[in-house]
């Protein structure tokens, strides 16, 4: 797929330890900094409940050498919230992605939930 050209938007999960842990680790390290994310916050409205979607996106620019060497090309980093929110119950997501295109929330939040 890389060779060809093609970029990537792969979720990382807590089964792939160091991606996941390095992923939020700079994650958080930009919100303590209040380092310049890209953000991107859709609302929307039905069946009797509201769902917020935020995507967070930061250039990936501090990386070892072992996550170069595994993700190619890896331009990004990426939190997506999904809130749930309904009369009595608020439910809150996180998941985290890395992609090889750059920062740009709204574009990415568009890919990750038409995936």
């Amino acid at each position: 797929m890389i060779s060809r050209g093609a970029n990537y938007l792969v979720q990382a999960k807590a089964n792939q330890k160091t991606l996941y842990k390095v992923v939020i680790s700079c994650l958080e390290t930009a919100f303590a900094e209040e380092k310049n994310l890209t953000e991107d916050v859709q609302v929307s409205n039905g069946y009797g409940r509201q769902k917020t979607y935020i995507t967070y996106a930061l250039k990936a620019d501090n990386l070892s050498e072992e996550i170069r060497e595994k993700w190619p090309r890896l331009t990004s980093l990426v939190a997506f919230e999904r809130h749930k929110k309904s009369e009595s119950l608020t439910k809150i997501d996180t998941h985290f992605y890395v992609t090889s295109v750059e920062p740009d929330a709204q574009m990415l939040q568009k890919a990750i939930r038409h995936h």
